[in-house]
């Protein structure tokens, strides 16, 4: 059985992007996503492990000494201008096995979300767009950084509320599909 460990990303104490109309922010939408997410990998004979952070540093080392064959951390985005949307998924610039679990995961959350698909984001310790890298660099197995919509864009997180039942389906049915294939 193969092992997906599924991280809420921020926690209680940093809640990490904040909504002011919906009083919302990263870890209030994830962390009920994340139960969903580990129910439907459970229905698909998936194990789910699911991690809080702590720390950072120690996240990565727990999600490595978790045993997980892929690992999933959940965020969504956030920028100044409200009007932003759509949907995108980070991986390890060198992982040709993160791209692919990306490429699968991004096609299944912007094909529900249905906003624009901003696409697979490559991702480096040195450049422009760094965010993330010490996960998706540090972890021994594929990893990804899911951003499935703008938590900033009061559409886009209605949306996200609407669908975060389904988004757990997506997800898991994208993670069963890619298990399938890569085996």
């Amino acid at each position: 059985m193969k092992k997906v460990c599924i991280v809420v990303g921020h926690s209680c104490k940093d809640g990490g992007a904040y909504n002011e109309t919906f009083g919302m922010n990263e870890y209030g939408y994830n962390h009920p996503l994340a139960s969903l997410l580990a129910a439907e990998l459970h229905k698909r004979d998936i194990l789910p492990v699911i991690m809080y952070r702590d720390t950072y540093s120690r996240m990565i080392g727990d999600v490595n000494e978790s045993g997980a064959d892929y690992a999933i951390e959940l965020h969504c985005n956030s920028v100044t201008n409200k009007s932003v949307q759509g949907s995108e998924t980070l991986h390890w610039h060198k992982s040709d096995k993160s791209q692919a679990l990306a490429q699968r995961l991004q096609k299944a959350v912007a094909g529900l979300i249905g906003q624009h698909d901003r696409g697979l984001k490559p991702i480096s310790n040195t450049g422009t767009d760094t965010r993330g890298w010490r996960f998706l660099m540090k972890t021994k197995m594929p990893a990804v950084i899911l951003e499935p919509f703008f938590l900033s864009n009061d559409e886009s997180l209605q949306k996200g509320l609407e669908l975060r039942e389904k988004l757990a389906v997506a997800l898991a049915e994208a993670f069963a599909e890619h298990i399938k294939e890569s085996n």
